[in-house]
């Protein structure tokens, strides 16, 4: 018998004006008075966007972002990291759980710029941007006929005829599979490698967007992770 009603609600256009929609709010509050409204307030930390300045809802922000638009304007799939050519991410001291078994390599690209000489997604092996390169890689070359993807297993390098794009995202995916090694781009199966079963639990050190010889990527990078099976 003394039951509510709460829901949330996003907030709406970049205003702080009282609108239509913050007047009917307050119209459902007073009709319905035993419901409230949690509203977020934007992501200005400086500014209170309607619907949120209505006068009977809650208004709750618990984070907020920089309110510059450009700060990720090439990301459709959430939150992206963006590399300038020069600068890449590393960890050493990994201890994948790989082994010789299955594994998921994947992440979304947004390639803005050629590097002359090619650049890496990813690379895990022993050792960062090392002369001799072994383990996991995918990256795209420049050849003749373009600038196209390839990727490393185990010292043993395949190109594909498959050409990079710029200025859009792509989904890369290096996959195994009971021993068939696959190179998708975007759902799309652009290589396979069959009797693949070696073992890379040895390998230590990750680095993503830049590889062998310092041939970084120049634009964004979402979703990278690594999966075991």
């Amino acid at each position: 018998s003394n039951g509510a009603v709460i829901h949330s609600d996003s907030w709406g256009d970049d205003t702080e004006a009282y609108p239509l929609r913050s007047a009917e709010f307050d119209l459902w509050h007073r009709e319905v008075p035993w419901s409230l409204a949690f509203i977020a307030p934007g992501n200005n930390p400086s500014k209170f966007y309607e619907p949120a300045n209505a006068r009977n809802v809650v208004s709750v922000g618990g984070t907020w972002t920089d309110n510059n638009s450009n700060l990720y304007s090439a990301s459709s799939h959430g939150a992206s990291v963006y590399f300038d050519g020069s600068d890449n991410l590393k960890t050493t001291g990994y201890t994948g759980p790989i082994g010789n078994g299955d594994y998921t390599v994947e992440c979304w690209a947004y390639i803005t710029a050629r590097n002359t000489n090619g650049a890496w997604l990813f690379q895990i092996q022993n050792g960062h941007n090392v002369s001799n390169p072994n383990g996991i890689q995918v990256y795209y070359r420049n050849n003749s006929s373009g600038y196209k993807w390839a990727h490393l297993t185990n010292g043993n390098q395949f190109n594909t005829n498959t050409v990079s794009q710029l200025n859009t995202w792509q989904h890369v995916a290096l996959t195994r599979a009971s021993g068939t090694t696959r190179l998708f781009i975007n759902g799309v199966v652009i290589d396979t490698q069959t009797s693949d079963t070696s073992d890379v639990s040895s390998y230590d050190d990750i680095t993503v967007a830049m590889g062998y010889g310092g041939r970084a990527l120049t634009g964004y990078m979402s979703d990278f992770r690594i999966i075991n099976g």
